[in-house]
């Protein structure tokens, strides 16, 4: 445990030694309020203090289960193996799902599809394990080709009889036709268009509201890997870090960065500096932490991801009237299971993880799902890093804390030299093409990827110029942008020099088509690009041509 974790549950230890000899009832219960509260680390000290104290079983399972969440399956599986024999002769529901989990996540599915069924023998009045037991046994065989005969009959209990067994419970799962005379069934196709639906609303009111990436993955009940990826990878979904990216917002996230010493990351951002290779450097810089939550989501989806490393995913989604089919190969899916591993390997090696903060409920009546990470911050001197501007106002308001974004943290080592220059522009640009909102980008970092790209205006070039024509960004920074780069352009020797001065144009106007800025360009031609003549000539000849919409 560090410090700062020790420091944090101080109130609780002087609690407990204020005990000369505590009992281990006492201990339990403050081990119990640590663990319920995400604080694994402090409560799998206690809970193994407490099996050695009285060898009883149940401290060994608790203990397990918190390197379990803590990422340490293998320490986990060890724990458990040790006490495997005596779970068979006095088990309980939290123990055998551990074992599920435990052996699912090592991959040995005979086994936790063994303690799978264990599980639902032992709960059969408990709509929870029935429901548990139905989806374990759906994940397992798909790749456990021949579970034996009374694992199968179990599942077929549970299909059959859950409604009429718990008839007050919601429906384990829909049974409808999907095939109708050779064709898709018109019901099918509607509950198909009916989820596409709902998640296209949550998405308006992610881009209205320029969500936290956190709230809208609770609201899609979207895994945090996956969704990461679908949001960098979708044109109008934004990581919105700055709220208009003046100079102000930059100078105050950079500042923020230079007096922080511990940080509380946000998984996403952590997501963010993984993908850009900037990891290493946050965990030179700062001590660095990570609210167990997010730990455990990330950990939970590597770990469902690991059942499909063999087969590969599919998935269907229905858009326009057309059934759309996607494909990821085990390949695929062994690349993504290798990045992750990577990942939680860094997070375990470099992170501390913190749970919830003890919030008095006298004094905050309703909590949403920030004040635990910022009361933490306030209780523990942190800083917060976070790519979203509505956490930063949010911070600072309720709890006097200040945030930084990656973009900040990118300036911060731009600033001390760790990055030069051209990585310094490839770092931004790609910030940009993700969707990272709104980067007060200088002209050379559009020069440095039009040079990269040999002046081929399709892929990245393409993608890093949208941010351009996107109606929020301010055409003021635009035309400034546009008119650098056209006097680069001036003294740069290209064969396609109208195709990217008719680009440029576009870009200009922006998604609005607004002409009048073509027509401040061209009233400033004469005198920017004065002795240059057949340039001059060239760049007016385009203008006149788009001004007149030929």
């Amino acid at each position: 445990m560090d410090r700062k974790s020790r420091k944090y549950s101080a109130h609780f230890m002087m609690w407990l030694n204020s005990y000369k000899e505590p009992t281990v009832f006492v201990q339990d219960i403050v081990a119990t309020i640590f663990f319920q509260s995400d604080w694994y680390e402090i409560s799998k000290e206690m809970y193994e203090n407490l099996f050695h104290q009285t060898e009883d079983i149940k401290f060994l399972f608790r203990y397990s289960s918190c390197l379990f969440r803590l990422g340490d399956t293998e320490g986990c599986l060890n724990t458990l193996k040790l006490a495997e024999k005596k779970v068979r002769e006095n088990a309980s529901i939290e123990d055998l799902q551990l074992l599920t989990f435990a052996y699912l996540d090592a991959m040995e599915y005979e086994k936790a599809l063994e303690y799978a069924y264990q599980t639902f023998k032992y709960g059969e009045k408990n709509p929870d394990v029935w429901r548990a037991y139905f989806w374990q046994f759906v994940e397992i065989t798909q790749i456990l080709e021949k579970p034996k005969q009374e694992h199968v009959n179990a599942f077929h209990k549970v299909m059959k009889e859950f409604h009429e067994t718990f008839p007050e419970e919601e429906k384990l799962f829909e049974q409808f036709q999907a095939i109708e005379n050779g064709q898709l069934s018109k019901h099918f196709l509607s509950k198909l268009e009916s989820l596409q639906t709902s998640q296209k609303e949550v998405e308006k009111l992610f881009i209205k509201y320029r969500m936290p990436l956190q709230i809208f993955c609770d609201l899609t009940k979207e895994k945090p890997y996956l969704l990461w990826g679908y949001v960098a990878s979708q044109r109008k979904l934004h990581f919105w870090a700055y709220e208009t990216g003046n100079i102000e917002e930059v100078q105050k996230g950079l500042q923020c960065v230079l007096s922080s010493k511990n940080i509380l990351c946000d998984l996403f951002s952590i997501l963010t500096l993984d993908y850009l290779g900037l990891l290493e450097h946050l965990s030179k810089e700062f001590r660095v932490y990570i609210f167990q939550e997010q730990f455990s989501s990330l950990f939970f989806e590597h770990s469902q991801l690991k059942l499909s490393r063999y087969k590969g995913l599919t998935s269907i989604s229905y858009a326009n009237g057309r059934i759309i089919a996607h494909e990821w190969t085990s390949k695929e899916v062994e690349e993504s299971l290798a990045k992750m591993e990577k990942l939680i390997k860094w997070i375990n090696e470099n992170g501390r993880k913190v749970g919830k903060a003890f919030i008095n409920p006298s004094n905050k009546q309703e909590k949403n799902f920030l004040d635990d990470q910022l009361q933490l911050c306030k209780d523990s001197l942190f800083t917060m890093m976070v790519d979203s501007f509505i956490v930063n106002k949010y911070a600072k308001s309720q709890y006097e804390i200040n945030t930084f974004s990656v973009v900040d943290f990118v300036n911060y080592l731009l600033l001390k030299g760790v990055l030069d220059k051209e990585t310094y522009y490839e770092t931004i640009g790609k910030l940009i093409m993700i969707g990272y909102r709104y980067i007060t980008a200088k002209a050379d970092v559009f020069i440095y990827f039009l040079r990269k790209n040999q002046f081929n205006l399709e892929e990245e070039v393409e993608w890093l110029f949208r941010y351009l024509r996107e109606e929020e960004v301010n055409r003021e920074y635009v035309f400034s942008i546009v008119l650098e780069i056209l006097d680069w352009l001036s003294k740069e020797q290209t064969e396609n020099v109208e195709q990217l001065l008719e680009y440029l144009c576009d870009v200009l106007v922006g998604e609005e088509k607004k002409i009048e800025w073509l027509d401040k360009l061209f009233l400033l031609c004469d005198k920017v690009f004065k002795g240059n003549d057949e340039y001059l000539k060239r760049l007016k000849k385009v203008l006149e041509k788009k001004i007149t919409g030929e």
